[in-house]
């Protein structure tokens, strides 16, 4: 009854809240091991879960939503995941490519 009561958009909220998290851990363990393929690798990774969580959660939602508003919402988050995915990762491949 309770996973039925969550609200999709809580979801991603808080997705976003643990992707802030790990960038903000990513950070501290960089300034430990002074590690720039560890920190790249977890980054990556990073950018990944957020893309696929909010790529998925949208799908999910665009398929199950009747209303013509939350549908665009979830477009909208679909393309947030795309945009993510790829516009993100080649930038960070390519950072790791000149380091």
């Amino acid at each position: 009854m309770l996973t039925s009561r969550i609200n999709k958009r809580d979801i991603i909220f808080w997705t976003e809240i643990i992707s802030v998290f790990f960038s903000i851990l990513l950070i501290i363990i960089y300034f430990i091991y002074k590690d720039k393929t560890i920190f790249f690798v977890t980054f990556i990774g990073t950018i990944l879960f957020l893309g696929c969580i909010k790529g998925i959660l949208g799908m999910n939602k665009l398929k199950t939503e009747k209303s013509p508003f939350k549908k665009e919402r979830a477009k909208h988050h679909i393309y947030e995941a795309v945009w993510i995915l790829a516009g993100m990762l080649p930038i960070c491949f390519f950072i790791i490519y000149l380091i």
